[in-house]
């Protein structure tokens, strides 16, 4: 199955997600690096990334559960959950919500902050 068809069939039909991607992975992996060369899917970090360390967030529900997020590679800024009363939250990876981002590096001319 192509990646983006199974994401889209997966999406469709939530409650199977884990199971048909248990199932289909390898195989989405792998169409998916070759359209797309070092990322991974939505639906692999959801299910196949490393997790942080049991302990990182001691006595919290998501202790053990949030994926391992990215290196950061450049940018400005601070993941918010390392400094303020906020729980931390990914996408692909990367934290959603930062403090201390320097506002030129959301300029059209200036590449995207990377991880």
């Amino acid at each position: 199955l192509p990646e983006k068809s199974f994401e889209a069939f997966a999406i469709a039909h939530n409650k199977n997600n884990e199971q048909l991607w248990n199932i289909h992975h390898e195989v989405i992996i792998a169409e998916h690096v070759k359209e797309n060369p070092g990322t991974r899917p939505a639906l692999w970090w959801q299910y196949t990334a490393p997790r942080l360390p049991l302990g990182t967030f001691k006595g919290w529900f998501i202790d053990g559960k949030l994926p391992q997020p990215r290196k950061r590679l450049g940018s400005t800024g601070t993941p918010a959950y390392e400094v303020t009363a906020v729980g931390p939250s990914f996408a692909l990876g990367i934290p959603e919500i930062c403090t201390g981002v320097d506002e030129s590096d959301h300029q059209p001319t200036k590449a995207k902050p990377r991880f």
